[in-house]
């Protein structure tokens, strides 16, 4: 009986320390200067941000979309910062807190049909 117990203790840590290995957890990640969206450097803590990330670009600084399709859950565009989407990339905020701009937000885009851009009332 003791040995079907300590079998069963095994199996539970080893399935706990799987799910836990592999969990995304979500960061807030915010620019530490200007640059390119999926360069490491541009970002503390470091990494690219993913659709689970929060994402606040701040300092006076300009953060450029250079890959197809980038994404985050939320944007928050600081006063005096920039955010810049060129034409051809694509820039998906996935949660319900959306897009804060106080800064600059410029986007190059021709707007898809069920693409939408919207600007809530200050």
């Amino acid at each position: 009986m003791r040995t079907m117990k300590g079998s069963l203790y095994y199996i539970i840590c080893f399935v706990l320390l799987f799910f836990i290995n592999f969990k995304t957890t979500a960061a807030t990640k915010t620019c530490t200067g200007t640059g390119s969206w999926n360069t490491n450097g541009t970002w503390s803590p470091s990494g690219v941000p993913t659709s689970s990330d929060d994402v606040i670009i701040t300092g006076n600084f300009t953060v450029s979309v250079n890959i197809t399709t980038a994404a985050c859950k939320s944007l928050t565009i600081n006063s005096g910062s920039t955010l810049t989407i060129p034409n051809g990339k694509k820039l998906t905020v996935s949660g319900a807190a959306g897009i804060t701009a106080n800064g600059t937000l410029d986007i190059n885009l021709l707007l898809e049909q069920h693409s939408r851009l919207v600007h809530p009332e200050q």
